[in-house]
């Protein structure tokens, strides 16, 4: 189980938007129940409940073999994973934007992950069934954040491989072909221990990551001209152990500094284990920020993330920061936007990036239409890729330097089923308190009254009330309900669609190295 989760964490990304004029959504309490299935074609039909029914298909996030790396006070412990292992329970419903573990045994029919941007579904702490016996869940709401404006760090030295690889043909001479370049980029997930202490099982860890990482890639499919999709080779974790490259404050334990980002890259460029990963991001349970050395006082702390600008392949440039609430998925569209920096993507709305060669900018595409790069968020932003950042990719990938981008990497193959991503989710109200654990939380609202447009699970927003009749708003995590009088309808990238049936991610098969004895929990 833990190793599914870790596979639903791996599909999703982060953004820090707090709306004080919204609504709350009201705890639903659904008992989720297979209508069919299709072994030999891996897809699965679920309702959730009556206005929700999602057409799942297996999902994959992770490499065939990838690496799980575990830090501890006396060790360092890598163990030698099958992807298989990890995605089997994995399932997803692209037009629902779903990404869920699914777990049927003896116990019944367990459902956990992502519905939609900002609602999540997991099985309810009370142990209770319906007349059918199906085991009760609960769905909630998760608020959205975002990087922030000043997410993307320009560094003129750049380490990238030299070695020229096939060429890449104009985007000119392919859009009118239809033909979409295929992208496979190799993303090694470092997790601190702020986050890896929210899961007592390192199944569960993996498991979260697996359908994360599953939410993250069906944002970039929503991209023109570029098929891309992100393949986890590796996932370290630190366990109760100092990370050596986090800056801490001492007035503020809780913040991690934004200097980080320079001791990260350092880090990962001198130790060997990253040496052949495109990407590495650190996914931390911090709060990103900034403390004044004279008074002491903390600022900046809406930055959800920070990568450094066209850092791909860099051997000192290819890390990233993402924030994540552990267990809501909140880091979703922060993880698709800060790798869409190191992928050389610009926020939109900017002039051309001279430190990244070729760039074109992106100053067609306003940053007021709210898409994933846009450099602020909130409730009327948009889960998908503008047409610069598709542009600024596709130029990017063709660049010679970039030749680790071009190999092909086995990508993920494990379907995601509805099942599996609910496993993952947590109620509404867990979700508002998770990720507000400094207010009040006097429960969620469906429909957020007296707003036009009215704000809530039909728009794919989370509604959490507070005192003095007041409410914040967080965009609904992948895979929430949305549509009371059509249960197959779910938000997928905060569009109020039918659940995917072809997402995939990492599997769970594990082999452990003789010399590496401790057993997996």
């Amino acid at each position: 189980m833990e190793w599914l989760l870790l596979c639903a964490l791996l599909f999703r990304a982060h953004f820090s938007a707090v709306i004080t004029d919204a609504r709350t959504v009201q705890n639903l309490k659904v008992f989720p129940a297979i209508l069919s299935e299709r072994s030999l074609a891996n897809k699965i039909s679920m309702r959730i409940h009556d206005n929700l029914v999602l057409n799942l298909e297996k999902s994959s996030v992770f490499s065939d073999k990838f690496q799980l790396i575990t830090h501890t006070k006396n060790s360092k412990i890598t163990y030698h994973i099958n992807a298989s292992d990890v995605e089997h329970n994995l399932y997803h419903d692209t037009e629902k934007d779903a990404a869920i573990m699914i777990t049927d045994n003896d116990d019944g029919l367990r459902v956990e992950g992502i519905l939609g941007d900002t609602l999540r579904i997991r099985p309810s702490s009370v142990m209770e069934r319906n007349a059918e016996g199906h085991v009760a869940h609960e769905i909630f709401e998760v608020p959205l954040r975002h990087p922030g404006g000043d997410d993307a760090v320009f560094d003129e030295t750049r380490h990238a491989s030299t070695s020229r690889g096939r060429p890449i043909k104009p985007l000119s001479e392919r859009s009118d072909s239809g033909f979409r370049l295929k992208v496979s980029p190799e993303v090694h997930v470092v997790i601190d221990r702020a986050h890896d202490k929210h899961f007592k099982l390192r199944s569960k860890l993996m498991e979260y990551l697996a359908i994360f990482m599953a939410a993250v890639n069906l944002k970039y499919r929503t991209m023109m001209y570029v098929d891309l999709q992100l393949v986890v080779s590796k996932v370290t974790i630190f366990h109760n152990v100092l990370e050596p490259f986090i800056r801490r404050s001492d007035y503020h334990p809780t913040i991690m500094m934004g200097q980080t980002l320079w001791n990260f890259s350092i880090y990962v460029g001198e130790t060997e284990e990253f040496r052949n990963d495109d990407l590495v991001v650190l996914l931390t349970g911090m709060d990103i920020g900034y403390v004044n050395t004279t008074s002491n006082k903390s600022y900046g702390l809406g930055i959800a993330g920070l990568a450094n600008l066209g850092g791909a392949c860099g051997l000192w440039t290819r890390g990233a920061l993402v924030e994540d609430v552990p267990k809501t998925f909140s880091g979703v569209v922060t993880f698709a936007h800060e790798c869409g920096h190191l992928l050389g993507i610009a926020h939109d709305g900017s002039p051309p990036q001279t430190y990244v060669k070729n760039n074109v900018g992106a100053e067609r595409c306003p940053a007021s239409e709210r898409y994933i790069m846009s450099p602020s968020m909130g409730a009327t932003s948009i889960y998908k890729f503008s047409y610069c950042s598709a542009q600024q990719l596709y130029t990017f990938v063709g660049d010679p330097s970039r030749e680790c981008l071009r190999n092909s990497p086995s990508r993920h193959s494990a379907r995601v089923s509805l099942q599996r991503w609910n496993k993952t989710l947590v109620s509404p109200v867990e979700f508002c308190k998770l990720e507000y654990p400094d207010r009040s939380i006097l429960g969620y609202v469906e429909e957020l009254p007296g707003i036009q447009p009215a704000l809530g699970m039909a728009t794919c927003h989370i509604v959490c009330k507070v005192p003095n009749n007041a409410f914040v708003i967080s965009n609904a995590p992948d895979g929430m309900p949305c549509n009371k009088t059509d249960s197959k309808k779910v938000c997928i990238n905060k569009d109020c669609v039918e659940f995917p049936t072809n997402i995939t991610t990492l599997t769970k098969n594990h082999e452990i190295p003789k010399s590496q004895t401790r057993p997996l929990q």
